[in-house]
Protein backbone atom coordinates (compact mmCIF):
# COMPACT_ATOMS: atom_id res chain seq x y z
CA UNK A 1 0.00 0.00 0.00
CA UNK A 2 1.41 3.46 -0.61
CA UNK A 3 -0.18 6.73 -0.83
CA UNK A 4 0.77 10.33 -1.61
CA UNK A 5 1.68 13.26 0.44
CA UNK A 6 -1.84 14.96 -0.50
CA UNK A 7 -3.32 11.48 0.43
CA UNK A 8 -2.43 11.35 3.68
CA UNK A 9 -2.97 15.01 4.74
CA UNK A 10 -6.83 14.21 3.77
CA UNK A 11 -6.22 10.92 5.73
CA UNK A 12 -4.99 13.19 8.47
CA UNK A 13 -8.05 15.48 7.85
CA UNK A 14 -10.30 13.35 7.97
CA UNK A 15 -8.56 11.69 11.27
CA UNK A 16 -8.69 14.74 13.17
CA UNK A 17 -12.61 14.72 12.73
CA UNK A 18 -13.18 11.23 14.75
CA UNK A 19 -13.90 10.79 18.30
CA UNK A 20 -11.07 11.41 20.40
CA UNK A 21 -11.07 8.02 21.79
CA UNK A 22 -11.08 6.62 18.43
CA UNK A 23 -8.65 8.43 16.84
CA UNK A 24 -5.07 9.11 18.25
CA UNK A 25 -4.51 11.51 15.17
CA UNK A 26 -7.15 13.69 16.92
CA UNK A 27 -5.77 13.55 20.30
CA UNK A 28 -2.65 14.51 19.17
CA UNK A 29 -4.09 17.71 17.81
CA UNK A 30 -5.76 18.26 21.19
CA UNK A 31 -2.81 17.83 23.15
CA UNK A 32 -1.28 20.58 21.05
CA UNK A 33 2.49 21.41 19.35
CA UNK A 34 4.62 20.27 22.25
CA UNK A 35 2.90 16.97 22.42
CA UNK A 36 2.92 16.06 18.44
CA UNK A 37 6.83 17.65 18.22
CA UNK A 38 7.41 14.77 21.65
CA UNK A 39 5.49 12.28 19.33
CA UNK A 40 7.63 12.96 16.15
CA UNK A 41 10.91 13.39 18.00
CA UNK A 42 10.37 10.16 19.68
CA UNK A 43 9.48 8.26 15.56
CA UNK A 44 11.81 10.03 14.09
CA UNK A 45 14.78 8.70 16.60
CA UNK A 46 13.22 5.37 16.16
CA UNK A 47 13.37 5.66 12.70
CA UNK A 48 17.07 6.59 12.33
CA UNK A 49 17.98 3.76 14.62
CA UNK A 50 16.05 1.38 12.66
CA UNK A 51 18.12 2.49 9.45
CA UNK A 52 21.22 2.78 11.30
CA UNK A 53 20.74 -1.33 12.26
CA UNK A 54 20.31 -1.66 8.63
CA UNK A 55 16.64 -3.07 9.74
CA UNK A 56 14.46 -3.05 6.87
CA UNK A 57 11.38 -4.29 8.34
CA UNK A 58 11.28 -2.14 11.12
CA UNK A 59 12.41 0.80 8.90
CA UNK A 60 9.73 0.06 6.61
CA UNK A 61 7.73 -0.25 9.97
CA UNK A 62 8.98 3.01 11.63
CA UNK A 63 8.94 5.10 7.88
CA UNK A 64 5.10 5.86 7.69
CA UNK A 65 4.24 6.63 11.22
CA UNK A 66 7.34 8.85 11.20
CA UNK A 67 6.06 10.64 8.26
CA UNK A 68 2.44 10.90 9.88
CA UNK A 69 3.38 12.68 12.92
CA UNK A 70 5.51 15.13 10.71
CA UNK A 71 2.51 15.72 8.65
CA UNK A 72 0.98 16.50 11.83
CA UNK A 73 2.87 18.43 13.23
CA UNK A 74 4.01 20.56 10.43
CA UNK A 75 -0.14 21.15 10.36
CA UNK A 76 -0.93 21.98 13.93
CA UNK A 77 1.73 24.20 14.27
CA UNK A 78 0.61 26.31 10.48
CA UNK A 79 -2.58 26.84 11.79
CA UNK A 80 -2.30 26.94 15.41
CA UNK A 81 -5.51 26.55 16.11
CA UNK A 82 -7.29 23.51 17.12
CA UNK A 83 -9.53 23.57 13.63
CA UNK A 84 -8.01 24.19 10.59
Amino acid sequence: MSFSLDELAEIIHARRGAATEKSYTKSLFEAGVPRIAKKFGEEAVETVIAALGDDKSALTAKSPTCSIISLCCWRRARSRSPRC
